[in-house]
């Protein structure tokens, strides 16, 4: 989970170092990195529902592109790796099931209300693609099957601020909707929901 965490904000890094020097004062094309926070709204059905389960919170690197099809629509593409540590609850103990790895694709539609302003806020409606890449744990030590992968809804407000030479400082809000069966041996012990809220603050650059 840690290298892929790691991958994840070396892309980063690479990507804000360069993208200062395409930046423009316009152009079609938008480039975010973000600096995340991913606070799962974990809940499960099938056998898994007698307990409480939780899965804690992580925080990740975004990177994104947006492409301005006029002033006021756009297509976003955003990318994270996020890793959790999951638990369940019994009688007032907790167990730990171990932790996974999500690689997740996020694309929105988005609506901008004030592309001219200096404060432009806006809003998306998409879906995510959420993939198990690693596992952990008793997750990774058991006979579970690996996680499958799933699409969600995703959902967005958030809002740019002009700065300077393409330069925008950004805001952004996302509730995504992601799950994943728990198997072990072919049965099919329930549905594990995360429906995260995501938080995020970065940079972006016009060009």
């Amino acid at each position: 989970m840690r290298k892929t965490t790691l991958v994840m904000a070396a892309v980063l890094v690479a990507v804000l170092v360069a993208a200062p020097a395409m930046a423009g004062d316009g152009g079609n094309w938008m480039f975010r990195g973000r600096l995340i926070y991913v606070s799962p709204d974990m809940s499960a059905d099938g056998e898994m529902a007698e307990y409480d389960t939780d899965a804690d919170g992580n925080t990740a690197a975004e990177v994104d592109f947006s492409y301005f099809f006029t002033p006021h629509w756009a297509l976003e593409g955003a990318l994270t790796s996020t890793s959790h540590n999951l638990k369940l609850h019994e009688e007032g103990e907790e167990f730990s099931l171990g932790g996974v790895t999500f690689l997740v694709p996020t694309f929105l539609a988005q609506y901008h209300f004030r592309p001219d302003e200096k404060f432009q806020p806006y809003v998306g409606l998409g879906f995510t693609y959420a993939m198990a890449i690693d596992q952990s744990g008793w997750l990774d030590e058991s006979d579970v099957d690996d996680l499958d992968d799933s699409f969600g809804l995703a959902v967005q407000v958030g809002a740019d601020v002009q700065l300077r030479n393409g330069m925008y400082l950004n805001f952004d809000i996302r509730y995504v909707e992601f799950d994943s069966d728990l198997v072990i041996e072919g049965d099919n012990l329930g549905n594990l929901e995360f429906d995260p809220f995501v938080f995020g603050i970065g940079f972006g650059w016009r060009f």
